[in-house]
């Protein structure tokens, strides 16, 4: 329930967006257990890029690329197999395997991260490009600015602080 209450924000703010992409963050408390979520959010022309910990150890990378589908797009998508592909500068390309949802008839993709894909992304300079990949076709290509990006993914490093293994 959390996890739609937080979708339903980032869906939100897609729509009152500005064509200059900049980063926010958000903090849900989970008031009868431990799925707190925080999440650093973007969006630019419809599309969404989000990181989130939920509770303190599982991140995800979530990307909106303002596609209409229901439930049948979603679990055709998952059928085969759906990625999320993101280029931070003009770094290599991480390919993400995600899965598909249906949010209010939008599609959205998630997958999990690693604490170091996130730290890259809150390094970023310039961009921060994302693109969902199905069959080989690219889905809703996007690059996002990063003003404040470093700031906002750092709270969510910090709420998924027992994500990481010791030094």
């Amino acid at each position: 329930m959390r996890s739609l209450t937080f979708l339903s924000i980032v869906l939100l703010l897609l729509t009152v967006s500005s064509a200059q992409a900049q980063w926010a963050s958000q903090e849900i408390e989970d008031p009868f257990g431990d799925d707190h979520i925080t999440g650093a959010f973007t969006a630019r022309s419809g599309k969404g890029l989000v990181v989130r910990c939920v509770g303190t150890s599982r991140l995800e990378l979530m990307f909106m690329p303002n596609e209409s589908g229901d439930e049948s797009v979603a679990l055709m998508a998952n059928t085969m197999g759906l990625k999320i592909l993101i280029r931070i500068d003009k770094d290599k390309v991480d390919s993400l395997e995600a899965a598909t949802h249906s949010s209010d008839g939008k599609i959205v993709t998630v997958a999990d991260i690693e604490p170091a894909l996130a730290d890259r992304m809150a390094a970023a300079k310039k961009r921060i490009a994302a693109v969902a990949e199905m069959a080989g076709q690219k889905i809703g290509s996007v690059s996002f600015g990063v003003k404040g990006s470093r700031r906002h993914i750092s709270k969510v490093l910090k709420a998924c602080d027992s994500a990481r293994e010791p030094s």
